[in-house]
């Protein structure tokens, strides 16, 4: 059995709205069911949807075609992950195999639409020589690849989340591991001139290691993110980076009490920060916090419980009705 949870938030005043907590108890013998039904059912279609349905694989909108692009993390034809195409009623209409050579495993991530019609992406893994992951562009037209940019430890390896596009046309992402202490960087890509330049080193103890997520770009260049380790406690922090000056502020570590290992993105709300950690509080489930930049004030929201509302909360999504979203690892 597969257990999610789903949680709405107030925008009003910010608090858990009373007996919003749902449990789906989804049986996976049924999706099986569901997959035979709708989409192919050869062994690597299958690991696709697999990895659709249960680890979470983000969707790209092309609202002209009214159909749906994403990627799968594995399955497809060398089990390193797919682009794929569906429209809204679920109809899979393409696919792409991601080479295991050049650049694979796209894990918690997305695609950015830079022209009608070509997507950038980025992957965990990749091949040699490098193997630390690969920034790519898939042109819908002649389903094609090509790898822009190899990550080669050195320069920061395996992303655990999406790049992002900034208000100044270039793409911010983060790396999970690599860069001068191998704690992983913060980096930007310029799809323009294919540059990519590491922006800074992960150190542990000062701003954190292990970021796992993607950037929340706010307003006047400042970005927002979370490393998943590292800080005081080594319980993982909070920080800001301004991509004018390339300045990096730590502005909350996290600690047992107050939930730690932050894990995922970022959702704001008028000036105040949402996320998830994966453990800490009462009962080490994992909590729900809200961040205020007015004040630079940390609050937890709510705190996880198994088997009410599960534990080892994922990610928050910020859904068309204004309220958050998100998925329990376990419980229920």
């Amino acid at each position: 059995m597969f257990w999610c949870f789903v949680v709405a938030i107030a925008p009003n005043n910010h608090s858990i709205i009373e007996g919003t907590i749902r449990i789906l108890n989804l049986d996976l013998k049924q999706i099986q069911m569901r997959m035979k039904n709708e989409f192919r059912t050869t062994n690597a279609w299958k690991k696709s949807m697999y990895i659709f349905l249960l680890l979470g694989v983000f969707l790209f909108r092309d609202a002209g075609a009214q159909s749906m692009w994403g990627v799968a993390n594995s399955g497809g034809d060398e089990n390193t992950g797919t682009i794929f195409q569906t429209d809204e009623n679920g109809n899979f209409l393409s696919v792409y195999n991601l080479p295991k050579i050049s650049g694979s495993n796209p894990y918690y991530t997305s695609l950015i639409e830079q022209t009608p019609g070509v997507f950038y992406g980025i992957t965990y893994n990749s091949g040699a020589p490098a193997y630390g992951g690969a920034i790519y562009s898939y042109n819908t037209a002649n389903d094609t690849v090509i790898i822009h940019h190899l990550l080669d430890g050195t320069n920061g390896k395996a992303p655990f989340g999406a790049m992002i596009k900034a208000g100044n046309g270039k793409f911010y992402g983060l790396t999970y591991g690599g860069g001068a202490n191998n704690h992983g960087v913060i980096f930007s890509f310029d799809q323009a001139n294919n540059s990519y330049q590491k922006l800074m080193d992960f150190d542990g103890t000062n701003n954190g290691r292990n970021p796992q997520g993607t950037f929340l770009e706010a307003t006047g260049g400042k970005f927002y993110a979370t490393t998943i380790s590292g800080g005081t406690s080594d319980m993982g922090v909070l920080f800001e980076f301004d991509i004018n000056t390339n300045t990096y502020t730590k502005l909350f570590d996290f600690t047992n009490a107050n939930g730690k290992h932050p894990n995922g993105g970022l959702q704001k709300i008028n000036n105040k920060l949402y996320g998830l950690t994966n453990q800490g509080g009462a009962k080490d489930h994992g909590v729900l916090f809200e961040f205020d930049l007015g004040s630079n004030t940390y609050k937890k929201k709510y705190e996880f419980s198994s088997p009410i509302s599960g534990r080892q909360p994922q990610d928050l999504v910020l859904g068309w009705d204004g309220n958050f979203y998100g998925n329990a690892t376990y419980g229920g």
